[in-house]
């Protein structure tokens, strides 16, 4: 690998705070020059924007939009007809996150991204109005004076509808910027830029997912256009997301070992695992018929007290089963939309699919608990578990107990004791999933889980509203809920019923400027999970969605 530049800021658990004013940002490479660079260098600032850029070794790709893809035909053509020898190779897409959109810029081999966080005014969020990013549009003029701004909400908009604008002139600025291009020339789905959104829209009606999105897609400012309402413009289930997490994790890895990942966000959790014999596939078949005994999805309820919306496009079951979907669902290997080359690298010939589930934090509501650190704490705040209302001892089994009657929770955990699959790595991916990061001291190594809720006991037992971590944002039951992510499915040692701390990698990522690097080939072998390197969580699932989408071209480097 060419020795390249990552400018990055480091973070800990629980944040996703914006940077403020131009900071300066550590660099992680291998060239000594880089340290020497990184030492002295900021991050690029223009108007209100802060950049970091990190150049890369040119990705591995995924083949052109297949037959198991359903993107919408505008975009497919703005790839598919173009001149081969000038055609456009740069690829635009958003990242609709829980606190504002994420821009990526990926172009010859290099990628840049800025965000543009979103939120109400201070009184209105103090009214109760409290949602951020793009799911803050769901708000009407008289609850919400919309704050946007790329260091934080900070800019007035008059109208929901002035956000396309901002959005798609902070993607041209990060483009033109990271690049050097001065025009969109090469830019290949300029036409039907993608805008993809997680956990937090999975949290707003599907009425009011209608009405954001309608603001959105379509739309045209500054020489780009919003994909149409479809796969590449709207909110997707989030066992999509645990594929596009996977598929980024997989294809982009070094040494191709099959392996699992796991990760937590701020409304929801995911997990894929690579599925090795007939005998594997039956055992995840049957995992998701007990939950589909189990699940009534009428039941199901978002904040507002409305029904869970559904993203998933099967809606198999009627009424109470539709949603089973947007939760568990098993992808057959002939259904990943890979190139013959890609999947070679990453063993799929060694699969016969991949197990996707997706935990959502309804704070207990048709029992759905597991879910994303924010969703454990606004389930925790019900309990007085996030201040001194409650003892730690007593909060701890209260979350243990919704857990065990978590319909989700229970029948995967159960599932994965039961040694359900035999890979033997496993991949923690995000911030939030890594005990380490939690803020709590002397937590490390293989048995950090354990480590952690020895710390809480210790931090918490007389103070179980205490704050830590990065900027004091993490909280004793965010740092319980990612401990126990870790030991609810594995055992601290080797036994027959488990699999073990030494299956697990952790890899520690910047959870608020994030973009992170392969890893340097050529190490020795690790009984972990070598190819799963540091990745921040947005990155990892927006580069999955580019690989899905985009073929053999997307990233290859463009004439200047």
């Amino acid at each position: 690998m060419v020795d390249s530049l990552y400018l990055e800021r480091e973070t800990e658990a629980g944040s996703d705070e914006p940077m403020t004013g131009l900071e300066s940002c550590k660099l992680r490479r291998t060239s000594p020059i880089y340290r020497v660079i990184a030492a002295i260098v900021p991050c690029i600032a223009l108007g209100a924007a802060t950049f970091c850029l990190q150049g890369i070794e040119r990705p591995v790709v995924i083949s052109s939009v297949g037959a198991n893809a359903r993107a919408p035909a505008e975009a497919i053509a703005a790839f598919q007809h173009a001149d081969e020898a000038h055609s456009a190779a740069d690829i635009l897409l958003v990242d609709a996150g829980s606190t504002g959109s994420k821009v990526f810029a990926f172009f010859d081999g290099r990628n840049a991204s800025a965000k543009l966080y979103t939120a109400c005014d201070e009184p209105h969020k103090d009214a109760g109005h409290t949602n951020k990013g793009v799911a803050a549009l769901e708000y009407r003029k008289e609850d919400c004076d919309w704050l946007v701004g790329a260091l934080g909400p900070a800019k007035p908009l008059e109208s929901r509808s002035e956000y396309v604008k901002e959005l798609l002139t902070l993607l041209v600025d990060t483009y033109k910027t990271g690049s050097g291009k001065t025009d969109l020339q090469y830019v290949q789905n300029k036409a039907a830029v993608p805008i993809l959104a997680t956990g937090g829209m999975r949290l707003l009606s599907q009425e009011a997912n209608q009405d954001v999105w309608g603001l959105l897609c379509g739309k045209t400012h500054a020489g780009l256009t919003i994909a149409p309402a479809g796969d590449l413009c709207g909110t997707i289930p989030g066992t999509k997301e645990a594929y596009y997490e996977y598929l980024a994790n997989a294809a982009l890895g070094k040494n191709r070992v099959l392996g699992g990942t796991f990760t937590i966000g701020g409304s929801s959790a995911q997990i894929a695992l690579p599925l090795v014999s007939e005998q594997e596939v039956t055992a995840f078949r049957n995992l998701k018929e007990a939950i589909v005994k189990e699940v009534d999805c009428t039941e199901l309820r978002i904040p507002s007290g409305e029904q869970a919306p559904i993203f998933n496009t099967n809606r198999k079951g009627g009424p109470k089963k539709e949603c089973i979907d947007d939760f568990i669902v098993y992808m057959p290997e002939e259904e990943i939309n890979a190139s013959t080359r890609v999947k070679a690298d990453i063993r799929t010939s060694g699969m016969h699919g991949i197990g996707l589930i997706s935990f959502l934090g309804l704070q207990g509501k048709g029992s759905f608990v597991a879910g994303g650190v924010d969703g454990i704490y606004n389930w925790a705040n019900q309990f007085g578990c996030n201040n001194n209302a409650q003892n730690y001892s007593s909060c701890r089994g209260l979350l243990s107990k919704a857990l065990d009657e978590d319909i989700m929770f229970k029948h995967v955990k159960r599932y994965f004791t039961k040694q359900s699959v035999s890979i033997t790595s496993f991949s923690y991916s995000t911030y939030a999933a890594i005990p380490e990061a939690s803020g709590i001291a002397d937590v490390a190594g293989d048995d950090e889980a354990w480590d952690l809720l020895k710390g809480l006991d210790e931090k918490c037992k007389n103070h179980e509203g205490a704050r830590f971590g990065y900027e004091h944002s993490n909280t004793c039951m965010k740092a319980l809920w990612t401990a126990l992510y870790v030991t609810s499915f594995f055992a601290v040692e080797a036994d027959n019923m488990k699999h073990n701390a030494s299956d697990i990698m952790y890899s520690p990522n910047d959870w608020a400027v994030g973009l992170h690097e392969l890893s340097k080939a050529g190490g020795p072998p690790s009984r972990r999970l070598p190819e799963m390197q540091p990745r921040h969580k947005n990155y990892a699932y927006a580069d999955g969605a580019r690989l899905h989408f985009y073929g053999d071209m997307a990233g290859r480097e463009s004439p200047m």
